[in-house]
């Protein structure tokens, strides 16, 4: 061997251990870098845990409120058959127990996906604990690897017999050998990001039904925004202007029920002893004066008009004053092509006369 390639050997093996030093250093930055993520993914596990516990709450208040809200409609249902409330009151109830159902089922997805992002955090921190190892590894391959340069180096330089170049060698093949296994356990943890990945899909599917829960409570507020009549009709009185803000139960118009046209009369308690359902009718509109219009009978009420008062008199404390009572009667308006009947609106007089003798009163 001359002195040249001798020379050629050293050079190139302080290259190599060059090569391999960078090589060690780099491998013990990524050592240091899977720490950091195994500290963060510990720290990850702990917030996902206060996140799920909160979002336990969340639902316990959500189920309370709830309940509330089912108690309430169960009760407004029974008020609303005895007209002790009205529509809008039971259909702010009802709307109320949907949102309170809402909310529940939002808060349970939110528990869901808490719970999910917990499970999330530990396949987080079994990872980075895998790549930890990984690292290590590596970083013992590559520091082996660097002593088997340094030794070869020093062959080069002492240019010592073949039989030592035979043990570097072999030096060098358990190295290659500790490299095997560090990519060995990198495919296990690439198996445990499979899993990772699957529960991130769950975690997603979880988001999508909670998205689903608070468009449905959108939509809950969106049809609040309306005020839907519970009849046809025209609106007759109106206690709101535009800007004006509004609460629960508060009247914002009156409107007349139906399209029909009839006349409540008010005759004396004398005058209805032979009075029956279905003889015709004539009544004069003082703001129509000259005009007749005709009608028939529908029905007399059960009680006096004094009876039916917001505070009736209580004739049994001995305070009496005999006094002709008024009793309602409903008149159908029959039309006969007369335009006037057209801008007949409530609250107008009218003198109404009823033929007790005609055919469909007999």
């Amino acid at each position: 061997m001359t002195r040249d390639t001798v020379a050629n050997q050293i050079r190139q093996a302080q290259s190599e251990v060059q090569t391999a030093k960078a090589q060690a250093a780099q491998a013990l930055a990524g050592v240091d870098v899977a720490r950091a993520a195994n500290a963060g993914a510990q720290q990850a596990i702990v917030t996902a845990q206060r996140q799920a516990d909160a979002a336990e709450g969340a639902v316990s208040a959500a189920k309370a409120n709830a309940e509330r809200a089912r108690k309430d409609l169960s009760r407004f249902s029974k008020l609303l058959v005895t007209e002790a409330i009205t529509r809008q009151q039971f259909d702010n109830a009802s709307a109320a127990s949907q949102a309170a159902d809402a909310q529940l089922t939002s808060a349970q997805d939110q528990e869901s996906a808490a719970r999910s992002a917990v499970i999330q955090s530990r396949r987080a921190l079994a990872q980075a604990r895998a790549q930890l190892v990984v690292s290590q590894k590596q970083a013992e391959t590559a520091r082996s690897q660097v002593q088997v340069m340094e030794d070869t180096l020093a062959l080069a330089k002492s240019n010592q017999t073949s039989v030592e170049i035979s043990g570097a060698n072999t030096q060098s093949n358990k190295g290659l050998s500790g490299q095997a296994a560090a990519q060995v356990s990198a495919s296990e943890a690439g198996v445990e990001q499979v899993a990772l990945r699957k529960k991130q899909i769950a975690t997603s599917e979880a988001q999508v039904q909670q998205s689903k829960a608070a468009y449905d409570r959108a939509k809950i507020h969106v049809r609040d925004c309306y005020l839907i009549a519970p009849c046809d009709g025209y609106v007759v009185k109106r206690t709101v202007n535009v800007g004006t803000a509004i609460n629960p139960g508060q009247t914002v118009a009156t409107i007349t029920r139906g399209t029909d046209v009839w006349v409540m009369a008010n005759f004396k308690e004398t005058e209805i002893g032979r009075v029956k359902e279905g003889q015709p009718v004539e009544f004069d509109v003082d703001a129509f004066p000259g005009t007749k219009f005709k009608g028939k009978v529908v029905h007399l009420l059960r009680a006096t008009g004094s009876a039916t008062t917001l505070l009736p008199p209580d004739n049994s404390t001995g305070n009496f004053t005999k006094v002709v009572q008024r009793v309602p009667i409903k008149l159908s308006i029959v039309p006969e092509g007369n335009s006037n009947e057209k801008v007949l609106r409530q609250g107008m007089s009218v003198t109404a006369i009823i033929d007790t003798e005609g055919k469909d009163g007999e």
